[in-house]
């Protein structure tokens, strides 16, 4: 699960770019002046500013933000040190701190809340922080402190319990990996955990977790990769479960090594997308892993054929039990349980070759692996760096950028039938904003046209 504080974050950056002449101070020196401002006479509910990733540990900033809940509203104040000892407040229009592990409005922090200096002296210890400063570039460092939310809470080894007071500690590299770490306001209780956003898990990694979340011991009827590499291991895995009358489906990513967070999601039952069913009979138990599964198809003719001619590009691996025209299709009985792998691929003329392969799910006496492709002779529009998509998976809106800056002239949406798809698009320049709140759960290919160039992503839809 990484940090999306956008807003939050590009705040803070634009106002400290406009103070590089003021001098950095702890949190709790500026207080005064930020109680003065909003006329608070308790402890604010959250506090929290950039830091400089070169000069982190000292726990000081150019400017903090402090938050103070008055009669149903927040004010609040940033402060700044332009003189030794000579603080400066002012409104703090913007406290959109969406996404983030702490609550705004909540009660207030505790009189006895250790300074931004003591509590990045107890972070900065941990062997996790120093190594993971070490080894990575830093681009954003966000230090807060707060009221533990939560949906933060239920991390697995994480954080403390739900509205317990804290500091937290954000790093971020470029890459979007990320660095938490966490103290508690009073310096007792601390931890490290170092988030991957590109980190991949088999569908049997992550089942455990997904089934804690929509609370059952059953095995998934569906199952589908995001992300998904020629190894089987995905990103993310969607799981879809039957609950009687009815379907349920979990969400589950890797935090960090053995660590998976796992959300229940709405389903709607749209078996129209796919050959497989997604109301259908739980997996038997045992069932063959997304990396056995991806192993045995490797092994086949004709994945061979393509992947030495061709580099795969779009791919999608999802298991379920099929329905009758995917058994028409496959050559298989309806209701077998099978995973299917789907791929576009592409070579440096143009040319590109679609690629489907499928092995059974289930343990099976015949076990079988087969692929079929099909080959376009005619070169396509050149495609160079994917697309940029933010966020993926997503549920309502995407931001849609060129790798290269370069402006976009058309977005088409695909889904993995082929199927183009109308969504409504904001264009500007190399950025652009497609609504996607009328499309299932699924994947989709996004295609933007720039330049003369096509460039694609693969889209995640979770509903």
């Amino acid at each position: 699960m990484v940090i999306h504080a956008t807003r939050f974050v590009t705040l803070f950056l634009l106002l400290a770019a406009l103070l590089k002449a003021q001098i950095p101070f702890t949190a709790l020196k500026g207080l005064g002046a930020a109680k003065g401002f909003a006329g608070a006479t308790t402890m604010p509910s959250a506090l929290g500013a950039p830091l400089d990733p070169n000069t982190a540990a000292d726990g000081k900033a150019m400017m903090w933000m402090y938050a103070f809940p008055q009669n149903g509203q927040i004010t609040g104040a940033q402060v700044v040190q332009p003189m030794e000892n000579s603080f400066q407040a002012s409104q703090l229009s913007n406290t959109d701190t969406t996404n983030l592990p702490i609550y705004v409005n909540a009660e207030p922090l505790p009189d006895e809340l250790i300074d931004s200096d003591s509590a990045m002296a107890i972070i900065s210890a941990n062997a996790v922080y120093q190594n993971w400063m070490a080894m990575h570039q830093v681009e954003q460092v966000l230090l807060l402190a707060g009221r533990v939310n939560e949906e933060w809470a239920q991390l697995p080894m994480m954080l403390p319990p739900a509205g317990t007071p804290a500091w937290v500690f954000i790093a971020s590299e470029r890459a979007d990996k990320q660095l938490i770490c966490w103290c508690g306001a009073d310096g007792n209780g601390s931890g490290c955990m170092s988030i991957d956003p590109n980190a991949r898990f088999s569908a049997h990694d992550g089942l455990g977790s997904a089934q804690g979340a929509v609370s059952t011991t059953e095995h998934p009827c569906l199952v589908s990769g995001m992300g998904t590499d020629t190894n089987g291991l995905a990103r993310a895995w969607m799981y879809i479960f039957p609950a009687g009358d009815s379907i349920v489906g979990a969400y589950t990513s890797i935090v960090s090594e053995g660590v998976y967070s796992s959300s229940r999601m709405p389903v709607e039952d749209t078996t129209s997308d796919l050959p497989l069913y997604f109301r259908a009979n739980p997996f038997q138990s045992g069932w063959i892993n997304s990396t056995t599964a991806m192993e045995r198809i490797r092994q086949t003719e004709g994945y061979r054929n393509v992947v030495q001619q061709f580099q795969l590009d779009t791919i999608m691996l999802v298991g379920g039990r099929l329905r009758p025209d995917g058994a028409a299709v496959v050559g298989q009985p309806v209701g077998t349980a099978i995973w299917l792998f789907y791929a576009v691929a592409r070579n440096e003329n143009g040319h590109t070759a679609r690629l489907g392969c499928w092995c059974n799910l289930e343990e099976s006496s015949q076990p079988f692996a087969t692929c079929f492709s099909q080959i376009n002779s005619t070169p396509e529009a050149t495609v160079n760096a994917s697309l940029v998509l933010l966020p993926n998976p997503a549920s309502d809106g995407v931001l849609v950028r060129t790798s290269d800056d370069r402006p976009i002239e058309r977005v088409t949406l695909y889904d993995m039938h082929g199927r183009a798809h109308s969504v409504p698009l904001l264009s500007y320049g190399s950025n652009a904003w497609l609504d996607v709140q009328m499309l299932s759960t699924g994947s989709y290919v996004v295609v933007a046209e720039s330049g003369g160039k096509l460039q694609r992503q693969l889209l995640h839809v979770v509903r």
